[in-house]
């Protein structure tokens, strides 16, 4: 149940990115990038990365030529049975006719600080909460009066 409450924390920073279609001569090595592959690329590539389906590759940039695009795509390895997978890193060699798009990964700051905001707002009306709630019940520092009544304002559920 613990990993659940993480899950809209992973989609609101997936958000944090844009994709928008570059050429591939405007773009220097190390550009974060999504390229869209021609269906017979995509076969003849997917058993190269282990992947059932490489129409869509998300990778870095390594070169650009006239003749090729070579992209760095990060592909998963299990070194033996029953351990965890690694992060490995295989180049692509596409030609130019068999990436039908090309996108360039940037930084949406407005989605950015929109997270970030809800995240300092949140975390600020937990700290509020647990800083001015109810004293425990083996150690009450204050009980309110006969005419004291004391509602939250927010409440937080998980």
């Amino acid at each position: 149940m613990r990993h659940l409450r993480s899950v809209p924390f992973a989609l609101l920073l997936g958000g944090c990115y844009t994709y928008a279609p570059v050429e591939s001569r405007s773009l220097g090595p190390g550009v974060n990038v999504r390229a869209r592959v021609a269906a017979p690329a995509a076969e003849r590539i997917a058993p190269l990365l282990g992947f059932t389906e490489a129409r869509v590759l998300t990778g870095s940039l390594v070169e650009a030529r006239g003749d090729a695009i070579v992209i760095e795509v990060p592909t998963a390895a299990q070194i033996a049975a029953g351990s965890t997978s690694q992060t490995l890193y295989q180049h692509v060699s596409l030609a130019p006719g068999e990436v039908t798009e090309l996108e360039r990964r940037t930084l949406d700051r407005t989605r950015t600080a929109l997270v970030v905001g809800a995240i300092v707002a949140a975390a600020g009306i937990a700290v509020a909460t647990t800083l001015h709630g109810e004293p425990a019940i083996d150690n009450p520092q204050h009980s309110p009066g006969p005419n004291e009544v004391r509602k939250p304002i927010f409440r937080i559920r998980w």
